[in-house]
């Protein structure tokens, strides 16, 4: 029983339950600022949603008024939410014909085209790196302010050897559930340019309820639960009830207007599995090759074929001329795969009409009406990896 999803990144009943065990000791947050400002040369501030933490990068930035800001055709609503709380416009760049990111190239032309580009985020997307050594290139060339979201890519190194998160004026990082990094909730900011440092010391910030905090607490032990009890059916219900009466922390809840203290066991949690990132790094790389030895070399963009050995692997893109037959038919043999990044330009599909895009990126909308995502966690093994290949090879290319 494999999910792309669902608490996946907690593997033993021991890893689920410690969540209720770890302590709200105010040394964690010390240690995670500390971490995260030797690795990535920069001042740490830890918030409760990698969101709040995009949100607040723009808000440092200090962009002029009716600035703009341009970002992949290819990502999260979150994205949208924090540029437009911050009263900023949005340009969307279309994704490359091989790549689910934008190339440096387009990035170019975007700002002749629109000289009120005075941003852009990054993110690599699903962890496979993308042209940000170049397009680091183009900000310094018309003074744009870069910000790498490594959402995605913690642990991505790029062409140049350089690392992810070592070249960006700012660097979000999000420990939200199924990423790298997964403490339920969370994000960071690391500002790397000090210009941007004296507001970020006056920042003020508030905490999240205690509900919020119970609710993340549970979240792996009641997902370990559902997946565990899935074939007997008690999971399906289970996984109903839970929802039913919003005992699941979800990604997209949302803890008020504002940006939220990240609590200190989720500090610590965050950090053990910053530690630990090479084993996990490594993993998803040999999951995700042996997808690709598997699969059909039309079916997989061919940047993520080239970048694989250096991505963080989040998850693997394949695309499929029968979507919807082929994840009914995965789900039958046990593999669900339905929670898909992205079905949309600005994704999940139910909140494209919240936002402004309208149909700017055609290449992102004819991959994301291709795209499945094959799962490399830790839940994954290889020979699981190869029969789940072995299955979308076969039946992925039926139409």
């Amino acid at each position: 029983m494999i999910f792309n999803s669902l608490g996946s990144s907690f593997v033993s009943f021991s890893q689920a339950a410690r969540s209720l065990l770890i302590r709200n000791k105010n040394e964690y947050v010390q240690e995670l600022e500390n971490y995260l400002e030797n690795k990535y040369q920069g001042k740490a501030k830890l918030l409760y949603k990698g969101r709040e933490a995009l949100s607040l990068a723009l808000q440092l930035a200090a962009l002029p008024r009716g600035a703009v800001v341009a970002i992949n055709g290819f990502t999260c609503y979150a994205v949208y939410q924090a540029i437009v709380e911050q009263g900023l416009e949005i340009e969307y760049l279309d994704i490359d014909e091989t790549s689910l990111d934008f190339s440096a190239q387009t990035l170019k032309k975007a700002v002749k085209r629109n000289p009120k580009i005075k941003a852009v985020m990054v993110q690599n997307s699903l962890g496979f790196p993308a042209q940000v050594p170049e397009i680091k290139i183009v900000c310094e060339q018309h003074g744009l302010v870069l910000i790498e979201d490594l959402a995605h890519s913690v642990g991505t190194v790029y062409s140049d050897g350089r690392e992810a998160g070592s070249v960006g004026d700012f660097v979000v990082l999000s420990f939200s559930q199924d990423k790298v990094i997964d403490s339920v909730s969370g994000g960071a900011l690391i500002v790397r340019q000090p210009k941007f440092l004296p507001d970020l010391a006056a920042l003020t910030t508030k905490q999240i309820s205690l509900k919020m905090q119970l609710r993340d607490r549970f979240h792996p032990l009641l997902t370990w639960i559902i997946r565990k009890t899935y074939r007997l059916q008690a999971g399906k219900v289970l996984h109903r009830l839970f929802d039913k009466f919003n005992l699941l922390s979800k990604p997209m809840n949302d803890a008020g207007g504002g940006f939220h203290d990240l609590p200190a066991w989720q500090c610590w949690l965050a950090l053990s599995l910053l530690k630990k990132m090479p084993a996990t790094i490594k993993h998803r790389q040999t999951i995700t090759q042996v997808y690709l030895e598997n699969l059909p070399e039309e079916m997989v963009p061919a940047t993520t074929r080239e970048g694989a050995r250096n991505g963080s692997c989040l998850r693997l893109p394949v695309l499929v001329n029968n979507r919807s037959a082929l994840l009914a038919l995965l789900k039958n043999k046990h593999y669900h795969l339905a929670d898909i990044w992205y079905d949309a330009p600005i994704g999940p599909r139910k909140y494209l009409r919240k936002t402004t895009y309208t149909h700017q990126c055609p290449i992102a909308e004819r991959i994301t009406a291709q795209i499945i995502n094959l799962p490399t966690h830790a839940n994954v093994s290889v020979a699981a990896a190869k029969a789940l290949a072995e299955l979308v090879a076969h039946a992925g290319n039926n139409r």
